[in-house]
C-alpha cells in the first residue's frame, strides 16, 4: 500500500472507531514531524553571525549562504557540512548561544508546518479523531516565561491547526533533561487512561517511533522522515515511512 493510502486508510480507521463507538486518538510529534525546525535554525545562526561578524567573520561570511534546507538534525553539523571547520572557534560561543534560543517560545514562532500537515491533522479532527499533541518541548517552571507552552499554544493556532476546539490535546516534557523516547514512553499512560483507541501515531525520530509501536502495535505508526537523531536504532519492520503529509 503507498504511503498515501496508508495516511488515508487513517481517516477511514478513525470513522470505523467513531462507528464502534469508540474514541480514536492520533498523536503527532510537533518539531520536524508538523512543524519544520529549518527556519529557526537559520535565523540563530544569522543572528549569532551579526552580533559576532567581527570576532568570526568567515562564521559571517558562511552564514549569508546557507538556505534551509541545509539544516539537519545537529546544526552544527550541518555548519561542518557547509563549509566550517569543525575546530571553528565559533563553534562553542555558537552552540551556547543556539542552545539559550532554539527552546523558546520566541524563535519557535518562526517554524512552518511541513508539506500537509494542517489540512491532514485538520482531516483527522473532522473524521472525529482526539488529536493529541505529544511533544518534547519544555513546560515552563512555574511562574516563569521561560519554556515552550505559551508559544506552542500561539504556534499551533496562528498556523491553522486544530487547538482550540475541544478533542486537541497538548502535552509537554516537564523535565527538560528526561530523553524523549523515556518522556514519551512514560506520557503514554496518561493516553491510555483516556480508555480510546490509538489509530496512528507519528514522530520523526525512529526511537520515538519504536516506543509507539510497543505500545500500539495495532495503529499504524508513521515515521516522518524529515531529520532525526543518526545514532538512534532504526524504526522496527512495520513502521510507515512518509517524507510530509502530502496525499
Amino acid at each position: 500500500m503507498s504511503t498515501q493510502l496508508q495516511l488515508l486508510q487513517v481517516l477511514a480507521d478513525i470513522e470505523m472507531t467513531v462507528g464502534a463507538e469508540r474514541l480514536p486518538i492520533v498523536l503527532f510529534d510537533l518539531d520536524d514531524t508538523l512543524f519544520c525546525t529549518s527556519q529557526r535554525d537559520l535565523l540563530i545562526i544569522r543572528e549569532f553571525a551579526a552580533d559576532h561578524r567581527r570576532q568570526y567573520p568567515d562564521f559571517y561570511e558562511l552564514s549569508q549562504t546557507l538556505v534551509p534546507s541545509q539544516m539537519g538534525w545537529s546544526v552544527t553539523d550541518a555548519l561542518v557540512a557547509a563549509g566550517l571547520s569543525p575546530n571553528n572557534e565559533a563553534l562553542g560561543p555558537f552552540k551556547e548561544f543556539w542552545s539559550g534560543l532554539f527552546f523558546s517560545d520566541t524563535y519557535s514562532a518562526f517554524d512552518l508546518p511541513n508539506p500537509g500537515a494542517v489540512d491532514y491533522v485538520w482531516a483527522c479532527y473532522n473524521a472525529g479523531a482526539l488529536v493529541y499533541y505529544l511533544t518534547g518541548r519544555g513546560v515552563s517552571a512555574r511562574g516563569l516565561t521561560t519554556g515552550m507552552e505559551q508559544g506552542t499554544a500561539r504556534s499551533l493556532t496562528t498556523r491553522g491547526f486544530p487547538f482550540w476546539t475541544g478533542r486537541a490535546e497538548l502535552e509537554l516534557k516537564k523535565n527538560p533533561k528526561e530523553k524523549d523516547a523515556d518522556y514519551k514512553a512514560r506520557a503514554l499512560a496518561l493516553v491510555k487512561s483516556l480508555h480510546g483507541s490509538v489509530v496512528a501515531t507519528f514522530d520523526n525520530e525512529p526511537a520515538n517511533v519504536n516506543v509507539y509501536m510497543d505500545h500500539f502495535p495495532e495503529a499504524r505508526n508513521f515515521w516522518v522522515k524529515t531529520t532525526w537523531n543518526p545514532t538512534d536504532p532504526p524504526p522496527k519492520e512495520g513502521a510507515i515511512s512518509i517524507p510530509d503529509f502530502s496525499v
